[in-house]
């Protein structure tokens, strides 16, 4: 027969075994309640993906993006909340929806993320180079950037032109392209007319081209250069029905394409050269006399 005094102390052992289980487990169960998952895997460089975060229960506090931002570029949020009865019991789904464009490629790491005192799982997304082995993006989308003058004297007008190719279907309306953007040095930048929209043959491949022109006005001898002429648009996805995006209405693939920068030595004045300066090819007067 057990005594009194032994049956409490077992009783009190049993119940701190119990809460030592359940303190030992819970940051577990908390942590595994916190799904992660990209919408596709692997990805393309210049491509975004979605990344879906998913708690059967509502997190005791609000989610930290913040270590996204080392390896991608965050795009945009959304969430949405789902309330469900199953045999009287009520679940409260919550989904957070991230749009990711990742800034290098490689296998990168998805850090965890806290929902308070909550947190995902850590897991990781294969982002692959574009480019083939011929240095032609897969997908047919081309951003160049480039002058015939690598070398102008200061001062001296010279011509950049900014071009964007692509063999496949760009979506209408959602299409858009940077500005030639000086990264070092001193320079005025004018557009010459309006895109010129043409069509291109290179390496056997037909390109739909649209190009713009700029004059350049060096103002400083030195180091000119140009930032990466920046395109974003969607690839339209063949029998692909418009739907529901939390972004909006989408049936294509976003994508975001960039030049090559561009980096020219500008020259000083030529030794010996007095009084105004004009370089130029060639410089026309015109005079008209009325009598």
């Amino acid at each position: 027969m057990v005594s009194k005094g032994v049956g409490n102390s077992l009783l009190a052992i049993s119940r701190i075994v119990v809460l030592l289980t359940i303190f030992v487990l819970s940051p577990v169960l908390s942590a595994a309640d916190i799904f992660v998952l990209p919408d596709r895997n692997p990805v393309g460089m210049g491509e975004d993906f979605t990344l879906t975060f998913s708690t059967s229960e509502q997190p005791d506090g609000s989610p930290d993006f913040a270590p996204l931002n080392e390896n991608f570029d965050v795009l945009g949020t959304s969430i949405s909340n789902k309330v469900r009865m199953i045999n009287g019991a009520v679940t409260r789904e919550a989904v957070w929806q991230v749009r990711l464009y990742p800034k290098v490629s490689g296998t990168l790491p998805i850090p965890a993320i806290q929902f308070g005192s909550q947190s995902s799982p850590p897991s990781q997304i294969t982002v692959n180079e574009n480019a083939g082995t011929d240095g032609v993006p897969r997908d047919g989308v081309i951003v160049e950037l480039e002058t015939e003058t690598p070398e102008p004297y200061v001062q001296q007008q010279f011509i950049v032109v900014q071009r964007l190719m692509h063999s496949i279907e760009l979506q209408q309306g959602s299409a858009s392209m940077s500005h030639p953007d000086i990264n070092e040095g001193n320079a005025e930048v004018q557009q010459l007319g309006e895109t010129v929209n043409r069509t291109l043959n290179r390496r056997g491949v037909q390109y739909k081209v649209f190009e713009r022109r700029y004059a350049v006005f060096p103002k400083s001898s030195g180091e000119l250069t140009f930032r990466p002429t920046v395109f974003q648009g969607v690839i339209s996805t063949p029998g692909a029905k418009r739907r529901p995006m939390p972004f909006g209405m989408m049936s294509g693939r976003q994508i975001r394409r960039f030049s090559e920068p561009l980096a020219l030595n500008v020259k000083g004045r030529p030794k010996g050269v007095d009084g105004t300066w004009l370089p130029a090819k060639s410089v026309s007067l015109n005079t008209h006399w009325e009598v």
